[in-house]
């Protein structure tokens, strides 16, 4: 056995005898939540390869599509990447033409006097425009990464990271590919009334 921790993650290669051979049990243990979709999705093509290079045969090249297909599988077997089906229905998804940041799927929630909860993941990579805030922001990350640039500084938000902006601040953001956030707006209406 062979345990070690690799740029946070917990790495453990196991040889177990079995008939002439052996078994390799390989568990990880991730430091970053968001990540392990694509990063157990990345040990199985290296453990796909090893196997190969074992029996002497050669490894099939990148396949985009099987590597899209296994990380959606690894995000939905471990229960990543997305919100409950009850939050984001239909009445509540933003609308493309009220909506300007491309790749992050926004749903809105209205509350008393003008506030709303909005809801976001990025599909990928993705930037916001820098806007001014006419009201204050609550922002939280609930997976992944966030960068939020307020008033020209960065500041970088992981999971479970919390910020208030206050209303007045100059604000843009950053997102990772993967991310999710909470943003609850008071006073004002940010998304149905126009971005």
């Amino acid at each position: 056995m062979l345990e070690y921790t690799w740029e946070g993650d917990v790495l453990r290669w196991e040889l177990r005898p079995e008939g002439k051979g052996c078994l390799l049990i390989f568990t990880t243990i991730p430091a970053d939540r968001a990540n392990v979709a694509r990063d157990a999705t990345g040990w199985h093509f290296c453990l796909d390869n090893l196997e190969a290079a074992v029996d002497g045969t050669l490894a099939a090249g990148f396949d985009k599509e099987r590597f899209s297909a296994l990380n959606a599988e690894y995000a939905a077997r471990f229960g990543l990447g997305s919100f409950p089906a009850f939050m984001t229905g239909a009445a509540n998804r933003v609308a493309a033409d009220s909506w300007s940041i491309p790749g992050v799927e926004a749903y809105v929630f209205d509350g008393a006097n003008g506030t709303q909860i909005l809801l976001c993941h990025a599909k990928t990579d993705a930037d916001t425009e820098e806007q001014w805030r006419d009201a204050d922001e609550y922002l939280a990350v609930l997976e992944g990464k966030y960068v939020l640039r307020i008033n020209g500084m960065d500041m970088e938000l992981g999971a479970g990271r919390e910020f208030v902006v206050p209303r007045g601040a100059r604000v843009s953001g950053r997102f990772s590919a993967g991310t999710r956030t909470i943003h609850a707006f008071g006073g004002r209406s940010l998304v149905r009334g126009g971005v």
